[in-house]
């Protein structure tokens, strides 16, 4: 082999009837082991091959090949600008999330924003994203899981930017933290019984922790419901992303006099995925 043309032919042929690859999958491991863009693969005619490249190439396909999602097998994502390093202990960042972060951006444009909270912060890809657009902001990651903000750490020292990460169990991670301006939680939502229903390689390889909640999957806004408020300055905004069919549901449990407004807005497929609230 003696081309990128030649290496991801072979491979892909290899894992042809193995269905957790695809040409794509060998594509991205190939163009990441040689530190090239993957659209420049099949431009690059000569190129230096050793059998140590061709021994990770394998090596990361073998993983894949288990079903193992593409995010884990190379350790990272691309997420707003940022480089985000992913492993079991963290969700895969999806591309809903990326969505809201560009949302919430656009929505802070011109508004006073000091104290951000990144509730269930996970990789830390929200927090972090913010805060590389606004640096100005005060950042707190906050999350559940030791395992978790360990990574969200790596990930914010990774992408240069100074953020407080707090370990707590949901809003009590803030009890000692100035109040927010800004809140955003994409807080664990599928349903428990709707788990075993999940993609194999979802529910067999990303935390369960991070993924579901009781009462049908609204545990989390439901205890946001109650005591969110007492945690903002006035004017504040919170932005939350929820499953597609928990719009009317989160949109009651937070329809109190204390917001000042709530609405709801999609994802590119056309599915309600945000709530946003303004406080009074």
């Amino acid at each position: 082999m003696k081309t990128f043309l030649d290496i991801i032919h072979y491979y892909t042929k290899f894992y042809a009837n193995n269905q957790n690859v695809t040409q794509r999958d060998v594509q991205e491991i190939v163009a990441f082991v040689f530190n090239v863009d993957r659209s420049n693969l099949y431009l690059k005619a000569d190129m230096d091959i050793i059998p140590e490249d061709l021994d990770k190439i394998q090596s990361f396909l073998a993983d894949k090949a288990t079903g193992k999602p593409l995010a884990y097998v190379l350790g990272f994502v691309e997420f707003y600008g940022c480089k985000i390093c992913v492993d079991e202990r963290v969700l895969i960042p999806r591309v809903e999330t990326e969505i809201l972060l560009d949302k919430i951006l656009n929505k802070i444009k011109g508004r006073f924003v000091s104290c951000v909270y990144d509730l269930c912060c996970g990789s830390g890809c929200l927090g972090i994203g913010l805060k590389k657009q606004k640096p100005e902001c005060s950042v707190y990651l906050a999350d559940i899981s030791k395992q978790a903000l360990e990574v969200a750490q790596y990930n914010a020292l990774a992408n240069h930017v100074e953020v407080n990460c707090v370990l707590g169990d949901f809003l009590d991670a803030f009890h000692q933290v100035p109040k927010a301006d800004l809140i955003v939680c994409n807080p664990p939502y599928i349903a428990e019984e709707d788990f075993e229903g999940l993609e194999k390689s979802v529910k067999d390889f990303e935390p369960k922790l991070a993924l579901t909640a009781k009462m049908k999957g609204l545990e989390f806004f439901k205890k946001l419901s109650c005591h969110l408020h007492r945690y903002v300055n006035a004017g504040a905004l919170v932005a939350l992303e929820i499953g597609f069919n928990q719009k009317e549901s989160v949109i009651e449990m937070f329809s109190t006099s204390v917001w000042k407004r709530i609405w709801c807005e999609q994802d590119y497929a056309g599915l309600d995925r945000f709530i946003f609230l303004e406080i009074e």
